[in-house]
């Protein structure tokens, strides 16, 4: 599915009149999806150049904090592999990510369907 079109139907949840509803998106939101989206942005920045500390000013943390947060994205941090990561590598990495942010999305289209108003988790 299109990243813009289920942030905007999470959105469109979290603003639901049903509770239910609305907290589950709220929660998606706030575990996968956000998370998600912020990295997404430091990298952005991080791969233009931008230092931590307007980061980490914008992110309203720490410079620390932000650089602990988001290490794993500085493209300026000395890499622990004596080779550089192939395209077809860095594509599977970040295949990989996305798909450990969303893990929680057939669970979670299963139990809405099942009508239970339980959260497994």
């Amino acid at each position: 599915m299109d990243v813009r079109r289920e942030l905007e139907r999470l959105v469109r949840s979290a603003l639901d009149d049903d509770p239910r509803v609305a907290l589950i998106a709220v929660r998606r939101l706030a575990e996968d999806e956000l998370p998600w989206l912020e990295q997404r942005a430091v990298r952005m920045a991080r791969q233009r150049g931008w230092s931590w500390s307007p980061i980490a000013r914008l992110l309203q943390i720490s410079r620390q904090a932000a650089r602990r947060r988001h290490v794993q994205l500085d493209t300026a941090a000395p890499r622990r592999r004596s080779r550089p990561l192939s395209p077809g590598e860095v594509v599977d990495r970040e295949l990989t990510e996305i798909a450990r942010n969303r893990r929680h999305e057939d669970e979670l289209r299963a139990w809405e369907e099942s009508g239970i108003d339980i959260v497994p988790w």
